[in-house]
């Protein structure tokens, strides 16, 4: 086992270079707005991937003649495809800046969302489903007061690991 004693400062800094950076970088506006802008983004890239996961594993779910390509093929391939794949692609289409960035992340993300959501799918009560239906006339009360709610940890787990990917 490596000792801290023993290694470099530069691999392994000691607490107090580390707070006094922590302090140099708070304390310059240069950098808190690259941090601001780092989060932009990735608040926009998990954003737009939540969005665009949930409505495509809605679709694999009730649509079924969509269920194959979903499930089949777009998911398996934006699985598949590499981060860094994703970036270069991203680079040539765009160019380098912000779209670049966010475009990248979103697709990155996208497949995780659609597999947390899909499962959560799958995994619905069918009984309260059917229980909404012969309460209501309306289907999205249905979703709105039963689907949903009942999604809401699959939501959560999506989240946390598109937030976890994107950085």
């Amino acid at each position: 086992f490596a000792d801290a004693q023993v290694i470099p400062a530069y691999q392994l800094p000691g607490p107090w270079p580390v707070a006094k950076r922590i302090t140099a970088f708070l304390s310059d506006f240069e950098e808190l707005t690259e941090l601001g802008l780092s989060l932009m983004h990735v608040s926009i890239a998990i954003g737009i991937s939540f969005i665009c996961g949930c409505m495509l594993a809605a679709l694999a779910h009730w649509v079924w003649p969509l269920r194959l390509f979903i499930d089949g093929r777009l998911t398996p391939f934006l699985n598949a495809f590499s981060g860094i794949g994703w970036l270069f692609l991203a680079i040539l289409w765009f160019g380098l800046d912000s779209v670049t960035v966010i475009f990248a992340v979103t697709l990155i993300l996208v497949p995780f969302t659609i597999i947390n959501v899909r499962a959560g799918l799958q995994e619905l009560d069918r009984d309260l489903i059917e229980l909404g239906r012969s309460l209501s006339r309306s289907p999205w009360r249905g979703v709105v007061k039963i689907v949903v709610p009942l999604l809401v940890p699959y939501f959560f787990a999506a989240l946390r690991n598109s937030f976890g990917v994107s950085w």
